[in-house]
């Protein structure tokens, strides 16, 4: 089997998307070993995750230790973010911290943190701790920010004389919303409770703002399985009256209400918890 033809640069979400990810054939069968084809299993798993079977995603945790590349690394991490659910996320963090400060770290603590488990917050704390002096890196304090801000926008840590100050309002914020909600064993977007029609109504609030984040539109995607292309142009451009055509149009849909609040889905199939 040819895997090049399987194979793309990344999931870009000011574009295509998941709607611009490679697809298999109807029925296409298993990899036969998922080391020697990685890039046809990454699309094998893909295609059934989007028709609720998620039995294939488990192959992927495994070959981010085969050194494939980055942009494999990264393709799966996008996925497993979106889609993974009960051990692939401790395979996840044991990633994480075995390799510390490398690119492999930042790929899999982005896919703790696109999961949005308020539990995982202080462990994300600490690496950021670990890691905030290396340059051109992913953005910790961003993958905070969307867990715990109402906005996105916790305050920056160069806000901050130092960086025990910054920590120490992260793990305050923290702490007030498990107070708040008397558990850290839930699911949240914005410092609630992981909701697809909130994530509805806040893309066609923000749309008509000066600033768009393209994460709020894989994370409303990869949950709903809507294409939503129609949200940028080719050159990337955003499209506000598009973006917000496309959220409304769901409201006002019956589909929006299968989704239960507080439950994570992926292409509208409920993931296990």
């Amino acid at each position: 089997m040819d895997d090049s033809k399987y194979e793309f640069d990344y999931l870009d979400f000011q574009r295509r998307g998941y709607f611009g990810a490679p697809s298999v054939l109807k029925d296409a069968p298993p990899p036969r070993n998922w080391k020697r084809t990685p890039w046809y299993g990454w699309a094998f798993a893909f295609d059934r995750a989007k028709k609720g079977d998620f039995g294939a995603l488990p192959h992927l945790l495994p070959l981010l230790e085969e050194d494939i590349g980055g942009t494999f690394e990264q393709a799966v991490s996008t996925l497993l973010g979106d889609a993974g659910f009960g051990d692939m996320f401790a395979g996840l963090k044991k990633t994480m911290k075995q390799h510390e400060g490398y690119d492999l770290s930042f790929h899999a603590a982005e896919a703790i943190a696109y999961r949005g488990k308020l539990s995982d917050v202080p462990l994300l704390i600490e690496f950021h701790r670990a890691t905030h002096h290396l340059r051109d890196v992913p953005s910790v304090p961003r993958m905070l920010s969307r867990i715990l801000h109402p906005d996105g926008l916790l305050p920056r840590p160069d806000a901050f004389e130092s960086m025990d100050e910054y920590c120490g309002m992260v793990e305050r914020t923290w702490k007030e919303l498990a107070d708040r909600f008397g558990t850290t064993d839930l699911y949240l977007w914005l410092g609630e409770p992981s909701s697809v029609r909130r994530m509805a109504k806040v893309i066609s609030k923000r749309a008509r703002e000066p600033y768009f984040p393209f994460a709020f539109r894989r994370k409303f995607e990869a949950s709903t399985g809507i294409n939503c292309s129609a949200f940028y142009k080719a050159d990337r451009s955003f499209q506000p009256l598009s973006a917000a055509a496309i959220a409304e149009g769901f409201l006002n849909s019956p589909q929006a209400d299968q989704f239960v609040d507080g439950v994570r889905y992926f292409f509208g199939n409920p993931l296990p918890d």
